[in-house]
């Protein structure tokens, strides 16, 4: 199938999403508003807890972010309050979630806007289209959450939704699905509450219509189910392959000199950028690890002791799954030839660090002495 080729659908599909509206709304919103998971963010119209929100829930479960989410608002409970915060100590309440460039981005769009005199994020498509970041779900997310614009939203449990609603028998991330499912949106979206419209359409997606034995007896919409009249629920969307699992070797060095540990900040544009994690590099698959930690110790402290074995750490990041083989080493002069800076035992805890390393740590404390 070439790449730009037409949306493919089910035989007889699709129906016109506009006749749909306002069918879709009538059945859709009184039900959400019966059933709708009690999530905080969804106590408030408030345009900044919402955004807050739509942030850390990209990528992310909402089981993994109710946490995160009470206590950067305990934190930062207003949009001047996170403007004025340290880049460390969001990072460090921003620790764990991973995705580390959606909260730098959103950072970054609460300075710009408390720069430019607003108190919260403002009803204008054109404003937040222009934060970093604010990709349009989000912004859309905003907008009909906060302020009940009648403007889409597609995401992943909407986008299944969709997808079965209409018969779209193809790979939904395909760049022409991608297309037709956004304008198939904005026809649906009914002209008063949309806010609800589109949240019911996500716990539609995330309750309902499930991405494997989804419950169609029990779904509100499945008269206008294309996919369920014709069987094929289960098999619709098309789910893309994922790519192949790639294992990465590594070691780490968890030098230790006067109470203090050798600590290494991520670079600006890195995945990680300004988080803080022991010294680590990659190695060959077929290479001895603690000579790989002799080697690289020689490259970054200006001393040679004995490196003791620290076990193996594991963790992913996407395709990847990376094991760092760790080794310590305790430093006496603590003169150091690379790049790095010796961080007091006491700070660890407050230091924003990689959620890996941030286990490391927690390994190490536990460790006998």
């Amino acid at each position: 199938m070439a790449r730009q080729d037409p949306p493919h659908f089910l035989p007889g599909c699709p129906p016109d999403p506009a006749r749909l509206n306002p069918a879709m709304a009538e059945v859709l919103v009184p039900w959400f508003r019966a059933v709708a998971r009690d999530f905080p963010w969804r106590r408030s119209q408030d345009p900044y807890a919402i955004w807050v929100s739509e942030v850390m829930l990209q990528q992310t479960t909402t089981a993994t972010v109710i946490p995160y989410f009470h206590r950067l608002m305990q934190a930062f409970p207003n949009l001047e309050a996170l403007a004025a915060a340290s880049d460390e100590s969001v990072l460090r309440l921003w620790e764990g979630l991973g995705y580390y460039r959606r909260c730098r981005a959103m950072l970054a769009a609460a300075r710009l806007l408390v720069a430019a005199g607003h108190s919260n994020l403002p009803d204008n498509p054109e404003i937040l289209a222009s934060l970093p970041g604010m990709g349009d779900y989000t912004r859309n997310a905003v907008l009909s959450q906060a302020f009940d614009r009648s403007v889409p939203i597609v995401e992943a449990n909407s986008r299944r939704v969709l997808a079965r609603l209409m018969g779209l028998n193809d790979d939904p991330a395909r760049p022409p699905a991608s297309k037709w499912l956004w304008e198939c949106a904005t026809a649906l979206v009914p002209e008063n509450n949309a806010g609800a419209f589109n949240q019911a359409l996500m716990e539609l997606g995330g309750t309902v219509c499930l991405p494997s034995q989804p419950a169609c007896l029990v779904c509100p919409v499945r008269p206008m189910c294309q996919a369920a009249q014709q069987g094929e629920a289960d098999r619709i969307p098309h789910k893309t392959p994922r790519p192949a699992i790639t294992k990465v070797e590594s070691v780490g060095l968890a030098l230790r000199h006067n109470n203090c540990w050798l600590l290494r900040q991520c670079p600006a544009g890195a995945r990680r950028e300004g988080l803080w994690e022991f010294p680590h590099e990659q190695i060959d698959d077929d290479s001895k690890p603690i000579q790989c930690a002799e080697a690289f110790m020689r490259a970054i402290v200006a001393e040679q002791q004995p490196v003791l074995s620290a076990g193996s750490h594991d963790h992913s990041i996407t395709r990847y799954r990376v094991r760092i083989h760790l080794f310590t080493a305790d430093i006496k002069k603590g003169a150091l030839l690379g790049e790095g800076r010796w961080i007091p035992e006491v700070e660890m805890a407050e230091l924003p660090m990689s959620a890996p390393h941030r286990r490391i740590w927690n390994h190490l404390q536990q460790a006998p002495s």
